[in-house]
């Protein structure tokens, strides 16, 4: 039996854009707060990090200052204050963001849709045949395609592509009892 192979079909170049930009407007939110926890964290944000937050949003903040705190048995406030960082209002801005779907990466400092990402986005804008009928049903229908070409080639036929327009301008064919056939006199007419 032979192994069944998609081959593909259309390609939605305005859905893998749409999907670009969703995600672009899903980063601007990480984008803005990023450097507001940079400076009250004071310290900087390593890519790494920023991916981390893209994820688990405020649960970042926790576990790197966790190790740090004088006063292990306290709250996460009052070490985070015993620390001389007030973050509860970004805290609360942080939790208030939508865990990013994304692969990320980090481009001068903000967060941007990754290389594999947009890659699947096109993927995901990408129609295959799905089964081997289909791939038949390709085949003929580029064979009809094909064989179209090669009578446009030879002259006086349309130029447009629409089915009725082929159907009703191709000269070559006859339609009778349901069937298409050649029409001989149409054939006879074909010079060098």
């Amino acid at each position: 039996m032979k192994k069944f192979e998609k081959r593909f079909l259309v390609y939605d170049s305005s859905r893998a854009d749409d999907a670009e930009r969703y995600a672009f407007r899903a980063m601007l939110p990480y984008n803005e707060v990023l450097p507001k926890l940079a400076a009250t964290i004071k310290r900087d944000i390593t890519p790494e990090d920023m991916k981390i937050i893209s994820k688990g949003g405020a649960a970042f903040i926790v576990d790197f200052y966790k190790p740090l705190f004088p006063f292990p048995d306290a709250t996460f406030d009052f070490n985070m204050l015993a620390l001389g960082i007030n973050i509860q209002p970004l805290i609360d801005q942080m939790n208030g963001l939508n865990t990013l779907s994304y692969d990320v990466d980090i481009v001068g400092n903000k967060l941007t849709t990754s290389e594999a990402q947009k890659k699947q986005f096109v993927e995901d804008a990408t129609r295959y045949t799905t089964n081997e009928r289909q791939n038949e049903a390709l085949d003929i229908i580029q064979g009809i395609s094909d064989a179209y070409e090669k009578l446009r080639g030879m002259g006086n036929f349309t130029s447009d592509f629409s089915i009725r327009e082929i159907y009703k301008t191709c000269t070559l064919l006859n339609s009778e009892n349901g069937k298409v056939t050649f029409n001989p006199h149409q054939i006879s007419d074909i010079r060098e």
